[in-house]
This record gives C-alpha cells, structure tokens and sequence, in this order.
C-alpha cells in the first residue's frame, strides 16, 4: 500500500500541484504586463474611442490592476472628457470587477497552496530517489492536460467568441459582465482581440513550460540511472 502511494499517488499530486501552480503564475504574469496593455490600446486606438487621453487611459490601467491585486480599496478615478472631469468606472463595472478580484485573489490562493504542496513533495521524492515514478506521473497527468488543451485551444481557435462566453458564465454567476462598448468605458479597453492574444501568449508559454519540465525530468532519470 505504501509502495503504491509513494510510486502511483504522490507523483501524480506531485504533477498536478506543479502544473497548476505553473499556469496560475502564467495567467498572472501576462495578466499584468501594462506594456501589452499599452500596446492593445494603441492598436485598438483605446484612447481615441473612449474620448479620453493616453495618460488618462494608462493611469485607469495601473488602477484597476492595483485593484485586482488588492493593492487598494477602490476603483476611483477621475478621468477628462470632452473638458469634463468624470468618474472612469461606472457602477456596473465596478461591480463586475469586484467578482474579478475575487476569481484572482482565490486563483492566488490556489496557487499558494499547490506551491507548498509541490516543494513539500519535491523534497521527500527527491530524498526518495523517485526520479523514474515523477516522470511516470508527470507522464500521465501530461496527457490528461493534454487533452484538456487541445480541447481549449480547438474550441478557441475555431469560435474565440463562445469560448470566451461560456468561461464568464463557468466561473461568474452573474451577467455583469456583460458590458455596452456605448456606456461601459472597460469593454473599450479590453476587446475581444485584446483576451485573444492574452490567451495565446498564456497556451503557448504554459505549453513550453509543461515541455521544459518533461525534458528536465527526463534528464533527471536519465543522470540518475
């Protein structure tokens, strides 16, 4: 019994501790990089179709980014239009953001957690010498993810807009995210196009992550041997 918990049971938790830390961290990084935020807007020509200028727009930015990483309380901010000194966020969307915090923080959570578990099982299997069984496990939960992504990746490449509708309506319970590019001044900022290439930059990264680990534990066996 033992045995079979050392060898099938831990690495597999091992893996799956590893691979969803890994993504967390690759959604957050990219999730906050102001400079493709920067970048988007000049694409989309943000500043222009919100009526409001560049520093208006980055300020709100770093705002809402601060918000999300509970850096601060509040989503208030006075932005100018048409010589108007107005409130960037409306009531809605601050009331959508206040469930995107939420996601982001229990998503941080989540991440801590699998990190303990990962260095916790790092050091009893590397003390083990269980080189040969986390490859094994890291094998199998591989292929599980495997499938996963390529399910995503197929479903997103082939209709973006509906899969990116049936994730809000996965992890909200709500439609405040729902949002009127005609009076919501944050779907002007974060279009469609801007979360398309969020998504790629994320697959593609968490994709040569999942490969380097492969390669470093085959390495591993294969020194250990």
């Amino acid at each position: 019994m033992y045995t079979t918990f050392k060898t099938k049971i831990l690495p597999i938790i091992w893996s799956l501790s590893l691979c969803v830390m890994m993504l967390i961290s690759v959604i957050d990084f990219f999730s906050f990089r102001t400079s493709y935020y920067e970048k988007m807007y000049k694409i989309n020509q943000s500043a222009t179709q919100i009526q409001i200028s560049q520093e208006d727009l980055m300020e709100s930015t770093i705002v809402l980014l601060d918000y999300l990483r509970d850096d601060r309380d509040n989503l208030d901010i006075d932005v100018t239009i048409n010589n108007e000194t107005v409130p960037m966020f409306n009531e809605k969307e601050i009331s959508h953001m206040v469930d995107v915090k939420d996601l982001y923080l229990n998503a941080m959570t989540i991440r801590n957690i699998s990190f303990v578990v990962f260095i916790l099982l790092s050091i009893f299997l590397i003390y083990e010498r269980s080189s040969y069984f986390l490859l094994q496990g890291f094998k199998r939960t591989l292929l599980i993810l495997g499938l996963i992504l390529i399910f995503i990746v197929s479903y997103a490449v082939i209709d973006f807009n509906s899969f990116w509708n049936d994730f809000h309506h996965i992890f909200f319970t709500n439609d405040l995210w729902i949002l009127d590019p005609r009076v919501d001044r944050l779907i002007n900022m974060v279009p469609l196009n801007f979360f398309n290439g969020l998504v790629t930059r994320i697959i593609i990264t968490y994709g040569l992550l999942l490969a380097s680990v492969m390669g470093g534990l085959k390495l591993w066996q294969t020194k250990t041997k």
